[in-house]
């Protein structure tokens, strides 16, 4: 039972997936098609051929010459989806843009829950970085960064709102 978990549970998945894409791809970069179309992941797949074509999960079906409408992709794993976009190169770059970010997370915490006066509301909201950390690590994660920022907007707006209807009463968000 053991062997089972570690060999087809999510342990190794991502570099199994990683080198059954890699056996079978043509090695023509794909050029930052992924990402490109994970910028657009707010739009649904049918209504756009380059989405439709080249998600992450639709071109690594594809790449596998499975039916990317039948079949979801599979994941290659955090630096798979570089190194099939720009090579080495592309690993090298995301590798150091993951750790810039999350340095710079680590960094804005730090500061915010060890200052004069602490604010959890500062460390909370400098981790949203950590979300796009994601994003350039597997492009397939965007849809969440969307609809984690849609909700921060939807909610800024409600929080606004309130203020114009009450504007000399304290609100919740004026408690930290």
């Amino acid at each position: 039972m053991l062997a089972i978990a570690l060999l087809y549970g999510n342990n190794f998945s991502d570099l199994r997936d990683f080198a059954w894409v890699d056996a079978l791809w043509d090695h023509k970069l794909w050029m930052g098609k992924t990402y490109l179309a994970a910028l657009t992941a707010f739009v649904p797949r049918f209504a756009s051929e380059f989405r439709d074509a080249w998600g992450t999960g639709a071109a690594t079906a594809t790449t596998l010459g499975l039916d990317p409408h039948v079949h979801p992709g599979v994941r290659p794993g955090s630096f798979g989806e570089s190194y099939f976009n720009f090579g080495l190169i592309g690993v090298v770059i995301v590798g150091l843009a993951i750790g810039v970010i999350v340095r710079r997370v680590d960094i804005d915490v730090k500061r915010a829950v060890t200052a004069h006066r602490p604010s959890m509301r500062k460390a909370f909201a400098s981790t949203m970085l950590l979300s796009l950390a994601g994003i350039v690590a597997i492009s397939a994660n965007s849809s969440g960064f969307f609809v984690l920022g849609g909700i921060y907007l939807f909610s800024w707006l409600c929080l606004s709102v309130q203020r114009l209807v009450q504007p000399h009463n304290a609100s919740f968000a004026d408690a930290n």
